[in-house]
């Protein structure tokens, strides 16, 4: 049985990605992976045009038989009128169970 998850991936996000937490929904446990305080894709580049990679190691433990989830925390830039935000996110086939 799995103890541990190395997730490999990459993101685009309109504006700035600011952090990414995993939640086991099998004890409750919440923890941050990635991020803060620094963004993943900083503001001021051109970040939805521009993949950002990041990896990391579960904070929280495996439990077998439940799920996990990942939480994405996003800043829109203000903007006068219509400023839709986006998010995209690539697993890559490298992420492993150990």
């Amino acid at each position: 049985m799995p103890t541990g998850v190395i997730i490999n991936d990459r993101l685009a996000s309109d504006n700035a990605t600011f952090g990414v937490f995993m939640r086991n929904l099998g004890d409750g446990s919440c923890a941050f992976v990635a991020g803060v305080p620094e963004p993943i894709n900083p503001n001021g580049t051109q970040q939805f045009q521009a993949w950002w990679d990041f990896s990391f190691r579960n904070p929280v433990a495996l439990t077998p038989g439940s799920d996990l989830l990942l939480y994405v925390l996003l800043a829109n830039a203000p903007n006068g009128g219509n400023n839709p935000t986006g998010l995209r996110v690539e697993f890559s086939n490298t992420s492993v169970f150990y």
